[in-house]
């Protein structure tokens, strides 16, 4: 089918199962989505594999939202608290429990080939993120128990997914690498946790920068500080050519005559001065009252 029959069909499916568990409440929706992704999968082709094919695209559509949406509702506090509990069931459980299914498997039905038990053992060792979510809902779980479940269900699907793909690969060729897939999971692993912090870091710099350069921090330089004279006729358009020279009036003293206090950033101040000159036929000449580190002007909203 073409990818996008298949996603129409699973959001359908989602809807589907949202009305069940509206309905019967008591039945976990896992167990209907389960039910109905078999239902739409024998219904609409003789092997049902063959409604996803690709793993990759599989992995797209299914673990990346699941592991999206899990990480984004977690406690990053308790997550970096229990830190090291969290690395060592997402590791070494999904591996100790490989070996123990796949040993066992074997032991009780001796027809199954050893790798093969290493398969199905890998594929059920990663904790669920959803089972997690779910568990949560049904049961009281200490807050700490529940912190440590759902970032270990985050996290460990770079070992469950290297460890199935090298025991199939095992089972399936009869030879097995431990350098070939110690490297890959450190890639997978430690890759995965490269990229996503270079993406966070990269979105929360990007925010700060907007937020910066919105109120002008970003861009902050030396501006130079102007008393200019003014008569009253000349008021208003002087305020107007400081604004057009770049600079701003930050205040005004008013008497016989008008004094406006003036800043500029560089280069303003001359292009100010000489529409001064032409206003007043040179009569009017503004004079340096200091330098001030001053933010620019916010951009205009495009």
């Amino acid at each position: 089918m073409e990818s996008f029959e298949v996603v129409l069909l699973l959001l359908g499916c989602v809807l589907v199962s949202s009305i069940f568990d509206q309905v019967f409440s008591r039945l976990a929706m896992p167990l209907v989505q389960i039910a109905l992704g078999a239902v739409v999968g024998f219904l609409i082709a003789e092997d049902p594999s063959a409604v996803i094919s690709d793993p990759e695209l599989f992995l797209l559509i299914f673990i990346a939202p699941l592991l999206f949406d899990e990480s984004r509702h977690a406690d990053k506090g308790a997550l970096w608290k229990n830190k090291g509990h969290i690395i060592s069931l997402a590791i070494g459980l999904v591996f100790i429990t490989a070996l123990v299914v796949g040993f066992v498997l074997n032991l009780i039905v001796p027809s199954i080939p050893l790798a093969a038990a290493f398969a199905l053992g890998a594929a059920l060792g990663p904790t669920d993120a959803v089972a997690v979510a779910s568990l949560s809902k049904e049961t009281d779980i200490p807050e700490r128990q529940k912190s440590i479940l759902e970032g270990e269900s985050i996290i460990n699907d770079a070992s469950g997914i290297v460890s199935f793909q090298f025991a199939l690969a095992a089972a399936v060729t009869g030879s097995f690498s431990l350098l070939d897939a110690s490297v890959d999971f450190v890639v997978s692993f430690f890759g995965g946790i490269l990229l996503g912090a270079g993406g966070l870091t990269r979105a929360y710099t990007k925010g700060a920068t907007d937020a910066l350069t919105a109120a002008g921090i970003a861009r902050m330089g030396l501006w130079t500080l102007w008393d200019v004279p003014c008569t009253y006729p000349l008021l208003e358009r002087m305020k107007l050519e400081v604004a057009a020279a770049g600079g701003v009036v930050r205040d005004a003293e008013y008497g016989a005559d008008i004094t406006l206090h003036a800043a500029f950033p560089a280069g303003g101040a001359e292009r100010f001065q000489a529409k001064l000159t032409e206003l007043s036929a040179g009569s009017l000449s503004m004079t340096a009252a200091g330098e001030e580190f001053l933010p620019g002007p916010r951009e205009e909203a495009r």
